[in-house]
């Protein structure tokens, strides 16, 4: 246990790194986005002088970023502005989120130590770049220092030809591959096709949510590659990484990096995270930033030296969402899906969530959208079979299954729908909220 001592030179330190990245932003010749933020919001502090100081200040959201000229918020000069980052548009198609971003500024921890430790560790030589949206996203990828310095050449894949992207991993020799979740997903057949995968090494993933059945499935495809999971977005950058002894326990397990402050909204340390930058080097630089993606932070000695570790549930509203007082994770319904695998064509699923007035009363309404196997005969009875078996197993609180609630008259009985495929996307979209 740390001494109060070494408790209060942690606090003396962090509170000074708060008021530094405070300081930087609300005096930044370059741009007034905050100071006028804070002002409009009644904001009357100099000084952060405590933690609780901090936590005093209004949260950064998307939409405040996606709402202003991308000009207005970069924090460095112009001239060394060396990439725009660009996100897939999942959120908001007809508004991406652009930002001006700095990569060569940025420190040399984050990238020549951290960033690429695992890739050195299993030797690659050629890394495929397999990202949606703009290749100004891609940028900071192909041309990092971090990579290059060690010999590691980065290679850009193509998400909009994969037959192409295919040809291009045969001819380069990739030995390891960096995505989404989902584009490896659509990519591997493609892959297959032209090339041995026993000869990846390694397999990054970051951009979204893993479920323990799609890494499952990963292993199997990539028998010869270590796996590495990342959290992080084009606005926050990388924000913890994985290690050899978390990835035991699965991949939503991750280590937070120390150039962040992090605050989690919500009881027992779970809820929605959110991300302060401690360093001026980081561009662009963020206070107070909701992720809008749920977590739970702990405070926990691992093996590889770390001190702490943030259990990722996915994006809210996309892989986690909160109705009616209750908790619907992506990954619980993964889980129960995996019993029936040998009579679904895959176990990705959507789940829309909708409330209505029924007897006079709010009551939520579950559809779930899966995709069955062709050559089921009895496709009624297995309907009946996976709305029994999530009824009864998917709990919603710490006591009640959806079973209870819907007996509560709280929820709607479970409807279960069959489709052929789902939507293109790059990212998985499991929980869809209809709830306006």
């Amino acid at each position: 246990m740390i001494s109060q001592k070494a408790y209060d030179k942690k606090t003396k330190k962090l509170v000074k790194e708060l008021n530094d990245s405070f300081q930087f932003l609300i005096n930044n010749p370059h741009s007034s986005f905050y100071k006028n933020k804070y002002k409009k919001a009644g904001v009357k502090l100099k000084t952060i002088k405590s933690i609780k100081d901090f936590e005093s200040l209004p949260f950064l959201t998307k939409d405040e970023i996606l709402n202003i000229n991308p000009y207005e918020f970069v924090f460095v000069p112009l001239k060394t502005v060396d990439n725009i980052g660009v996100t897939s548009g999942t959120t908001n198609q007809k508004n991406p989120l652009i930002l001006l971003m700095n990569t060569y500024g940025r420190g040399k921890k984050h990238y020549d130590l951290e960033r690429w430790t695992p890739f050195v560790k299993a030797g690659v030589k050629a890394n495929l770049l397999l990202y949606p949206g703009s290749i100004s996203s891609t940028y900071r990828r192909l041309f990092n220092y971090g990579a290059t310095k060690k010999g590691i050449i980065n290679v850009i894949g193509d998400t909009s030809n994969f037959p192409l992207t295919a040809l291009l991993a045969k001819r380069l020799v990739v030995d390891s591959i960096e995505s989404i979740p989902t584009v490896l997903y659509n990519f591997i057949p493609y892959l297959k096709k032209e090339y041995d995968l026993s000869k990846i090494k390694l397999v990054f993933l970051s951009g979204e949510y893993t479920s323990e059945q799609k890494y499952s499935y990963l292993q199997k495809i990539f028998k010869n590659a270590k796996f590495y999971f990342n959290l992080g977005s084009i606005e926050t950058s990388s924000v913890a990484m994985g290690c050899d002894y978390l990835i035991k326990r699965g991949p939503r397990f991750l280590h937070p990096y120390d150039f962040l402050y992090l605050e989690v909204l919500g009881k027992a340390g779970e809820g929605e995270l959110v991300v302060t930058d401690l360093k001026s080097w980081k561009v662009p630089l963020l206070l107070r930033y909701k992720t809008g993606t749920q977590v739970k932070l702990v405070d926990e000695p691992c093996p590889c030296g770390e001190k702490r570790t943030l259990e990722v549930f996915g994006r809210i509203g996309f892989d986690f969402i909160n109705v009616q007082g209750s908790s619907i994770y992506a990954e619980h319904i993964y889980n129960l899906l995996s019993h029936f695998s040998k009579s679904l064509a895959s176990t990705e699923f959507k789940l829309h969530v909708y409330e209505l007035i029924k007897n006079d009363k709010l009551m939520t309404r579950l559809i779930l959208q899966i995709i069955p196997n062709t050559n089921i005969q009895n496709k009624s009875l297995l309907r009946d079979n996976i709305k029994e078996e999530i009824e009864n197993k998917l709990f919603l609180t710490a006591k009640n299954t959806l079973k209870d609630l819907v007996d509560k008259q709280i929820f709607m009985p479970l409807e279960i729908e069959f489709v052929d495929k789902f939507p293109d996307s790059p990212k998985q979209v499991n929980i869809i909220s209809h709830i306006v």
